[in-house]
């Protein structure tokens, strides 16, 4: 799975196709955040497994690509749409008609609707409106963690999605999952820990804190409060060494 569009160099999206044909096994493309795009230029933009494939290895058929419009439309749909080969495809129809028969019908007929009145261009104009609107959001939490944080974490500027990762400067084997857990909690912090997306579950200073529905106002209380944690954390450990 790609995070945030900037996690795979073009090269080892290469190198993963050629994998994936040599070994024959698949893979699932789950990009939720393909259009909330921040790069101006579209050749800046990072190319797509399933675009991608044809190009590298001459066939297609070992990419299933997933989209969702609950993050460019209405997160309330609950709907998204799939990509891929057709008998792959076909067997997910099955399974989901199994599982839970299908997504409402009234969201199904209101998504056919607003796409038959945008076509593919204005589909396209919408996604970049959402995408200049969630720009702005992250220029201005850029701001303030750059006020707030700069002594206090690392992280990198994100060119998709609605989301800063975060790498806090804690004391030695400091987990973010515990602070937050605590003084977070009790400082009005709620952020998702770096334990949470390791397969091996192991400690880390890492937190993914949201920008899409906070004010300008919010976040910079956010980053000063995530910055209190910090130095919070550092004043535990010399109290301790004290004792």
């Amino acid at each position: 799975m790609k995070k945030l569009r900037n996690s795979l160099t073009q090269m080892l999206d290469y190198y993963s196709l050629r994998l994936a044909q040599r070994f024959n096994f698949m893979i699932f493309e789950d990009d939720a955040y393909y259009f909330i795009n921040f790069e101006e230029a579209p050749s800046k933009r990072a190319r797509s497994y399933l675009a991608l494939e044809r190009e590298v290895n001459g066939e297609t058929g070992r990419v299933i690509r997933f989209d969702s419009l609950s993050k460019i439309v209405s997160s309330g749909m609950r709907l998204g749409f799939l990509t891929g080969p057709l008998p792959a495809v076909q067997k997910v129809i099955k399974i989901t008609e199994n599982i839970n028969l299908q997504p409402a019908s009234t969201t199904q007929f209101l998504a056919l609707a607003l796409f038959r009145h945008w076509g593919y261009p204005g589909f396209l104009k919408h996604c970049a409106k959402a995408a200049n609107t969630y720009g702005q959001k992250r220029d201005a939490f850029a701001a303030a963690a750059e006020r707030h944080l700069k002594e206090k974490a690392t992280w990198d500027i994100p060119t998709a999605g609605m989301f800063f990762w975060l790498t806090l400067r804690l004391p030695p084997c400091m987990d973010s999952f515990d602070l937050l857990s605590t003084k977070g909690l009790e400082n009005g912090v709620l952020a998702i820990p770096g334990v949470a997306f390791m397969p091996n579950i192991r400690k880390t200073c890492h937190l993914r804190a949201s920008y899409s529905l906070i004010t300008e106002v919010e976040m910079d209380e956010a980053c000063r409060r995530i910055a209190k944690l910090v130095d919070d954390a550092w004043g535990s450990q010399l109290d301790l060494a004290k004792t």
